[in-house]
């Protein structure tokens, strides 16, 4: 299956190269608020801890984003494309916009490691919804070919 002309091969590193770079970037700015910004300061308790960032934070975000990251390659960039390929999006969308609701529900009185997070997914919501535009697109395109070649 072509995917608005591109072969899957350059259509999984875009998704790839995409999602790596997206998850980079998170994982760079929340060790910047982390480690610069608003380090853990165990000195601060009960509500004056609101809106500050915990302890290992840094650490548990981290790895909260690689198992997402890792989520994502797995269903996103799957051996083969078949048709309809746009449900993998859609399952996608609502896992990360209930877990995105979660987060941001959760995130009232967390630190700036926890807003950047829900940031993150966020960004991760509209990758997974442009994704899912496309391939419906893409899977129009590919119906309404393959029906002008059955014609012919």
């Amino acid at each position: 299956m072509l995917f608005f002309g591109i072969k899957n091969i350059w259509f999984k590193v875009g998704v790839f190269l995409v999602l790596s770079l997206w998850s980079g970037l998170f994982v760079y700015l929340i060790h910047r608020n982390y480690f610069v910004t608003d380090p853990f300061n165990p000195e601060l308790t009960g509500t004056s801890r609101y809106g500050h960032n915990g302890e290992g934070d840094f650490r548990q975000y981290a790895v909260i984003i690689s198992i997402e990251f890792l989520i994502l390659a797995f269903v996103l960039l799957p051996f083969s494309f078949s048709r309809f390929y746009w449900i993998r999006p859609l399952i996608l969308q609502s896992a990360f916009g209930f877990w995105f609701f979660m987060m941001a529900v959760a995130g009232m009185h967390g630190g700036g490691v926890h807003a950047l997070h829900t940031l993150y997914l966020l960004g991760i919501n509209v990758i997974i919804f442009v994704l899912f535009i496309a391939s419906v697109i893409a899977e129009i395109v590919n119906y309404r070919k393959n029906r002008l070649l059955e014609k012919d």
